[in-house]
């Protein structure tokens, strides 16, 4: 009998290779579908930025238009406030429409009366950019006079004869970006959220959310595409980003780590299951084959 156990203990010295070679695979069939996961779940964070890069665009090309008005090229500022006034009427997404001199002073506010004046003083670095550079920037959340609440500013350069003489600017509100956000219809179990270039909230999927310091810290963000295993109010989470060319803004995401994790583990603990089941099977017949062996020995013997 114990010579029967030892050829089954030198079958399955023979077998450990293979045994190990079936662990690695499955380690390694755990990591590719990981991974196949990861590379979904970044598919789907990238089309949410360009749903928003896209709805910019589309913003930016009508205030361009407003910006080319023969009015402001003629300098009539009573003319170009009373466009900016229908224009903005055709604008639900825009809080208002300002013009100002390139060195800042007001000269016309959609939502207030033509000739009140004021120094621009809302989100600066986005507006001098605008009017030194000529080019058409995108800012962080400010809460400015005119408006009254938080929102994201669009800076249009008005340029004549190659130098910038105006600048056009366009608060746009923060339950906008949410709808662009909500109309992508992300994953129930998602936390979606675009952060302005210092990185606070413009807005943010479910709109109750934990704690903002934990949901910040968490989607801090990181290389575009990279994954970080994160921590939201106790709840296990990966996050990855993705940062906007046009605007440098920047949308994170809060996956739980279980969407990821679980169908890996499934993988791998169905083939750990396999080949424990082909070892119950495959021990006796050892077995059986090491006694009928040894009975053959026997009686040679």
């Amino acid at each position: 009998m114990l010579r029967s156990y030892r050829y089954v203990f030198v079958i399955l010295a023979a077998l450990a290779p293979l045994i190990a070679l079936a662990i690695a695979t499955d380690a390694f069939l755990v990591y590719q579908k990981r991974e196949t996961m990861r590379q979904e779940v970044i598919g789907r964070v990238r089309p949410l930025m360009t749903a928003v890069d896209t709805a910019l665009a589309a913003s930016e090309a009508a205030l361009r238009t407003l910006a080319a008005s023969k009015a402001l090229k003629s300098g009539d500022l009573r003319g170009f406030h009373e466009e900016s006034r229908r224009f903005l009427a055709t604008q639900p997404h825009l809080g208002n429409v300002s013009l100002a001199s390139v060195e800042g002073e007001n000269l016309a506010e959609a939502v207030w009366a033509f000739g009140t004046r004021a120094r621009v003083y809302t989100d600066l670095p986005s507006f001098y950019t605008a009017a030194k550079e000529g080019v058409t920037t995108y800012g962080n959340i400010a809460i400015g006079p005119a408006l009254g609440a938080a929102a994201v500013r669009m800076r249009i350069p008005v340029i004549h004869d190659g130098v910038v003489r105006y600048v056009v600017s366009a608060p746009h509100r923060l339950d906008w970006f949410e709808m662009i956000l909500r109309a992508q219809a992300p994953p129930a179990g998602w936390i979606v959220a675009l952060l302005d270039g210092n990185r606070h909230f413009i807005a943010r999927l479910p709109p109750v959310t934990p704690s903002s310091a934990s949901l910040q810290a968490a989607l801090e963000v990181g290389p575009d595409g990279a994954f970080s295993a994160r921590s939201i109010d106790g709840s296990a989470v990966y996050t990855t980003s993705v940062t906007s060319a046009r605007s440098g803004w920047a949308l994170a995401v809060a996956i739980p780590q279980r969407e990821i994790d679980d169908p890996a583990w499934r993988v791998f603990w169905g083939l750990v299951a396999g080949t424990v089941i082909a070892l119950a099977i495959a021990l006796p017949l050892l077995l059986h084959i090491s006694r009928r062996l040894e009975n053959r020995y026997r009686r040679v013997s």
